[in-house]
Protein backbone atom coordinates (compact mmCIF):
# COMPACT_ATOMS: atom_id res chain seq x y z
CA UNK A 1 0.00 0.00 0.00
CA UNK A 2 3.29 2.34 0.83
CA UNK A 3 4.27 1.52 -2.45
CA UNK A 4 1.58 2.32 -4.60
CA UNK A 5 1.03 5.83 -2.98
CA UNK A 6 4.45 6.60 -3.70
CA UNK A 7 4.06 5.20 -7.41
CA UNK A 8 0.47 7.82 -7.41
CA UNK A 9 2.76 10.97 -6.24
CA UNK A 10 5.06 10.59 -8.85
CA UNK A 11 2.54 10.43 -11.66
CA UNK A 12 0.89 13.78 -10.46
CA UNK A 13 4.01 15.23 -10.50
CA UNK A 14 4.72 14.06 -13.93
CA UNK A 15 1.56 15.14 -15.21
CA UNK A 16 1.97 18.74 -13.28
CA UNK A 17 5.66 19.46 -14.94
CA UNK A 18 4.16 19.01 -18.53
CA UNK A 19 1.75 20.91 -18.60
CA UNK A 20 3.77 24.16 -16.78
CA UNK A 21 3.77 26.11 -20.62
CA UNK A 22 0.51 26.56 -20.78
CA UNK A 23 0.01 28.48 -17.85
CA UNK A 24 2.52 31.01 -18.45
CA UNK A 25 1.29 34.78 -19.88
CA UNK A 26 2.09 34.93 -23.37
CA UNK A 27 4.17 38.76 -23.97
CA UNK A 28 4.42 40.42 -26.70
CA UNK A 29 7.46 42.77 -28.63
CA UNK A 30 5.52 46.12 -27.99
CA UNK A 31 5.17 44.98 -24.29
CA UNK A 32 8.86 43.61 -23.66
CA UNK A 33 9.70 47.12 -24.95
CA UNK A 34 7.49 49.26 -22.86
CA UNK A 35 8.83 47.06 -19.65
CA UNK A 36 12.05 47.83 -20.24
CA UNK A 37 11.37 52.03 -20.68
CA UNK A 38 9.74 51.43 -17.66
CA UNK A 39 12.78 49.53 -15.73
CA UNK A 40 15.12 52.55 -17.32
CA UNK A 41 12.77 54.67 -15.73
CA UNK A 42 12.06 53.57 -12.59
CA UNK A 43 16.20 52.93 -12.77
CA UNK A 44 17.30 56.81 -12.88
CA UNK A 45 14.56 57.96 -10.92
CA UNK A 46 15.66 56.00 -7.95
CA UNK A 47 19.23 56.66 -8.71
CA UNK A 48 18.06 61.10 -8.82
CA UNK A 49 16.25 60.12 -5.53
CA UNK A 50 19.65 59.16 -3.83
CA UNK A 51 21.19 62.69 -2.32
CA UNK A 52 24.48 62.96 -3.61
CA UNK A 53 27.35 62.42 -1.28
CA UNK A 54 28.68 66.00 0.39
CA UNK A 55 31.28 67.40 -0.96
CA UNK A 56 34.36 67.72 1.67
CA UNK A 57 34.33 71.47 2.73
CA UNK A 58 37.85 73.62 1.83
CA UNK A 59 39.39 75.94 4.19
CA UNK A 60 41.14 78.83 2.33
CA UNK A 61 43.82 81.29 4.20
CA UNK A 62 42.61 84.03 5.32
CA UNK A 63 44.90 87.30 4.81
CA UNK A 64 44.25 89.89 7.27
CA UNK A 65 42.91 93.06 6.07
CA UNK A 66 46.21 95.52 5.37
CA UNK A 67 46.20 98.70 7.83
CA UNK A 68 47.30 101.76 6.50
CA UNK A 69 48.97 104.32 8.01
CA UNK A 70 47.56 108.12 8.31
CA UNK A 71 49.15 110.11 5.62
CA UNK A 72 49.17 113.89 4.88
CA UNK A 73 47.62 115.17 1.49
CA UNK A 74 49.99 116.30 -1.18
CA UNK A 75 49.45 119.22 -2.96
CA UNK A 76 50.71 119.05 -6.68
CA UNK A 77 53.41 121.20 -7.78
CA UNK A 78 51.96 123.65 -10.16
CA UNK A 79 52.86 123.42 -13.57
CA UNK A 80 55.67 125.18 -15.37
CA UNK A 81 54.84 127.12 -18.94
CA UNK A 82 58.02 127.49 -20.52
CA UNK A 83 57.84 130.39 -23.10
CA UNK A 84 58.11 129.14 -26.72
CA UNK A 85 61.56 130.96 -27.52
CA UNK A 86 61.02 132.85 -30.95
CA UNK A 87 63.97 132.53 -33.29
CA UNK A 88 64.69 136.32 -34.43
CA UNK A 89 64.35 137.52 -30.84
CA UNK A 90 67.56 136.01 -30.24
CA UNK A 91 69.28 137.65 -32.90
CA UNK A 92 69.42 141.24 -32.22
CA UNK A 93 68.63 144.04 -34.39
CA UNK A 94 68.49 142.66 -37.72
CA UNK A 95 71.43 143.72 -40.53
CA UNK A 96 68.53 144.91 -42.95
CA UNK A 97 65.27 145.95 -42.41
CA UNK A 98 62.31 146.88 -44.40
CA UNK A 99 59.13 148.11 -43.58
CA UNK A 100 57.66 147.92 -47.16
CA UNK A 101 57.65 152.03 -46.83
CA UNK A 102 58.90 152.65 -50.33
CA UNK A 103 59.51 150.24 -53.68
CA UNK A 104 62.96 151.53 -54.38
CA UNK A 105 64.78 148.21 -53.17
CA UNK A 106 63.12 145.99 -55.39
CA UNK A 107 62.82 148.76 -58.53
CA UNK A 108 59.29 149.52 -57.92
CA UNK A 109 57.93 152.96 -58.58
CA UNK A 110 55.15 154.39 -58.24
CA UNK A 111 52.60 152.67 -60.79
CA UNK A 112 54.49 149.17 -59.70
CA UNK A 113 54.81 146.07 -62.04
CA UNK A 114 51.75 144.21 -64.21
CA UNK A 115 52.51 141.57 -66.56
CA UNK A 116 48.81 140.51 -67.31
CA UNK A 117 49.75 137.45 -64.58
CA UNK A 118 51.11 139.17 -61.50
CA UNK A 119 50.55 142.64 -60.10
CA UNK A 120 53.48 144.08 -57.85
CA UNK A 121 52.43 147.69 -56.36
CA UNK A 122 53.52 149.17 -53.17
CA UNK A 123 50.53 150.65 -51.12
CA UNK A 124 50.02 151.71 -47.18
CA UNK A 125 53.15 150.23 -45.92
CA UNK A 126 53.02 146.80 -47.57
CA UNK A 127 54.76 145.12 -50.80
CA UNK A 128 51.10 143.64 -52.43
CA UNK A 129 51.21 141.43 -54.70
CA UNK A 130 48.12 139.92 -56.78
CA UNK A 131 48.13 136.35 -58.81
CA UNK A 132 45.45 137.28 -61.55
CA UNK A 133 45.19 133.55 -63.05
CA UNK A 134 44.89 130.13 -61.46
CA UNK A 135 47.07 128.74 -64.37
CA UNK A 136 50.14 127.81 -61.74
CA UNK A 137 51.97 131.38 -62.97
CA UNK A 138 54.23 132.20 -59.95
CA UNK A 139 55.28 135.79 -60.03
CA UNK A 140 58.13 137.43 -57.80
CA UNK A 141 59.60 140.16 -57.04
CA UNK A 142 63.63 140.05 -56.02
CA UNK A 143 66.08 142.49 -54.00
CA UNK A 144 70.25 141.84 -53.57
CA UNK A 145 71.81 142.31 -50.24
CA UNK A 146 74.75 141.07 -51.19
CA UNK A 147 74.68 138.11 -48.59
CA UNK A 148 74.76 134.17 -49.21
CA UNK A 149 74.58 133.19 -45.20
CA UNK A 150 71.43 134.76 -43.73
CA UNK A 151 68.45 134.50 -41.56
CA UNK A 152 65.61 135.87 -44.09
CA UNK A 153 62.53 136.71 -42.34
CA UNK A 154 59.35 138.30 -43.70
CA UNK A 155 56.01 138.97 -42.56
CA UNK A 156 52.42 138.16 -45.10
CA UNK A 157 49.21 139.13 -44.60
CA UNK A 158 46.48 137.00 -46.49
CA UNK A 159 43.22 138.27 -48.17
CA UNK A 160 40.60 136.17 -49.43
CA UNK A 161 42.16 132.58 -50.41
CA UNK A 162 41.64 128.89 -50.06
CA UNK A 163 43.11 125.67 -50.41
CA UNK A 164 46.69 125.34 -52.31
CA UNK A 165 46.68 129.17 -52.87
CA UNK A 166 50.51 130.02 -52.58
CA UNK A 167 52.80 132.85 -51.18
CA UNK A 168 56.66 132.69 -49.97
CA UNK A 169 59.83 133.93 -50.15
CA UNK A 170 62.53 133.37 -52.27
CA UNK A 171 66.49 133.30 -51.74
CA UNK A 172 69.51 132.71 -53.16
CA UNK A 173 68.57 133.77 -56.42
CA UNK A 174 71.81 134.56 -58.93
CA UNK A 175 69.23 136.51 -61.37
CA UNK A 176 66.19 138.64 -61.26
CA UNK A 177 64.28 137.41 -64.03
CA UNK A 178 64.90 133.72 -65.02
CA UNK A 179 63.61 132.06 -61.74
CA UNK A 180 66.15 130.50 -60.27
CA UNK A 181 66.65 129.85 -56.59
CA UNK A 182 65.18 128.23 -53.70
CA UNK A 183 61.19 129.13 -53.10
CA UNK A 184 59.88 128.61 -49.35
CA UNK A 185 55.99 128.35 -49.85
CA UNK A 186 53.37 127.94 -47.85
CA UNK A 187 49.42 127.41 -48.61
CA UNK A 188 46.05 128.63 -47.67
CA UNK A 189 44.78 125.50 -46.16
CA UNK A 190 48.14 125.40 -43.80
CA UNK A 191 51.49 123.52 -45.60
CA UNK A 192 54.37 124.37 -46.39
CA UNK A 193 57.40 123.36 -49.07
CA UNK A 194 60.68 124.31 -50.70
CA UNK A 195 61.61 123.88 -54.03
CA UNK A 196 64.65 124.64 -56.56
CA UNK A 197 64.37 126.29 -59.04
CA UNK A 198 67.04 125.95 -62.39
CA UNK A 199 65.04 128.60 -64.54
CA UNK A 200 62.83 125.56 -66.68
CA UNK A 201 61.65 123.27 -63.55
CA UNK A 202 61.71 122.93 -60.07
CA UNK A 203 62.99 120.21 -58.32
CA UNK A 204 61.62 119.58 -54.28
CA UNK A 205 63.62 119.51 -51.83
CA UNK A 206 60.78 119.66 -48.87
CA UNK A 207 57.81 117.88 -50.01
CA UNK A 208 54.29 119.93 -48.93
CA UNK A 209 53.70 119.40 -45.38
CA UNK A 210 51.13 120.20 -42.94
CA UNK A 211 52.13 122.28 -39.90
CA UNK A 212 49.98 123.54 -36.67
CA UNK A 213 52.30 126.63 -36.44
CA UNK A 214 50.94 127.85 -40.03
CA UNK A 215 47.74 130.34 -39.40
CA UNK A 216 45.51 128.78 -42.20
CA UNK A 217 43.08 130.28 -43.91
CA UNK A 218 41.84 134.30 -45.05
CA UNK A 219 43.42 137.61 -43.79
CA UNK A 220 46.10 135.99 -41.50
CA UNK A 221 49.15 136.99 -40.43
CA UNK A 222 52.40 134.24 -41.07
CA UNK A 223 56.18 134.81 -40.51
CA UNK A 224 58.12 132.87 -42.60
CA UNK A 225 61.90 132.28 -42.36
CA UNK A 226 65.00 130.89 -43.64
CA UNK A 227 68.29 130.10 -42.17
CA UNK A 228 70.67 129.58 -44.99
CA UNK A 229 74.48 128.40 -43.67
CA UNK A 230 76.51 127.23 -46.22
CA UNK A 231 75.11 123.65 -47.21
CA UNK A 232 72.27 123.74 -44.31
CA UNK A 233 68.80 125.57 -44.56
CA UNK A 234 66.16 125.51 -41.91
CA UNK A 235 62.81 127.19 -42.44
CA UNK A 236 61.06 128.35 -39.33
CA UNK A 237 57.23 129.48 -39.22
CA UNK A 238 56.19 132.15 -36.59
CA UNK A 239 59.48 132.02 -35.01
CA UNK A 240 59.85 128.48 -34.55
CA UNK A 241 61.90 125.87 -36.75
CA UNK A 242 59.87 123.06 -38.76
CA UNK A 243 61.99 121.81 -40.80
CA UNK A 244 65.51 121.19 -41.99
CA UNK A 245 67.32 119.72 -45.54
CA UNK A 246 70.94 120.89 -47.25
CA UNK A 247 71.63 121.15 -50.96
CA UNK A 248 74.95 122.67 -52.12
CA UNK A 249 73.31 124.67 -55.50
CA UNK A 250 73.50 128.85 -55.47
CA UNK A 251 75.45 128.28 -52.12
CA UNK A 252 76.72 132.64 -53.23
CA UNK A 253 74.01 133.57 -55.09
CA UNK A 254 72.34 136.84 -53.03
CA UNK A 255 69.00 137.80 -54.41
CA UNK A 256 65.98 137.95 -52.12
CA UNK A 257 62.66 138.58 -52.37
CA UNK A 258 58.80 137.38 -52.50
CA UNK A 259 56.39 135.35 -54.46
CA UNK A 260 52.64 134.28 -55.26
CA UNK A 261 51.02 131.98 -57.07
CA UNK A 262 47.12 131.40 -57.36
CA UNK A 263 45.61 128.01 -58.03
CA UNK A 264 42.00 128.10 -56.34
CA UNK A 265 41.28 131.90 -55.99
CA UNK A 266 41.64 134.33 -59.53
CA UNK A 267 43.30 137.44 -57.98
CA UNK A 268 44.73 136.01 -55.14
CA UNK A 269 46.46 138.95 -53.02
CA UNK A 270 49.17 139.04 -50.05
CA UNK A 271 50.78 142.03 -48.58
CA UNK A 272 54.45 141.56 -47.39
CA UNK A 273 54.48 143.83 -44.38
CA UNK A 274 57.97 143.51 -43.31
CA UNK A 275 61.30 142.31 -44.54
CA UNK A 276 63.93 141.44 -42.29
CA UNK A 277 67.32 139.76 -43.08
CA UNK A 278 70.49 138.86 -40.32
CA UNK A 279 74.19 138.53 -41.14
CA UNK A 280 75.63 134.74 -40.65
Amino acid sequence: MRKNKILLLIFLLFIVSCNFPIFMNTISPDQVSTQVAISQTATWVSQAQIPPSPLPSLTLPVTPAETLEPHSSLTPEPSITVAEIDFSSQLGSPSYSNPMNSGSAFGLDAAGYDDGFTRIVMSDGNMVLTSYPTTGWRGWRLTDKNLSNFYLEGTVITQTCAGKDQYGLVFRAPDYSNGEGYFFGVTCDGKYSLLLSDGNRYRTLIDWTSSEKIVSGSNQTNRLGVLAEGSSIDLYINGEKVNHTDDSNYLTATKIGAFILALNTPGFTVKLDQLNLWTR
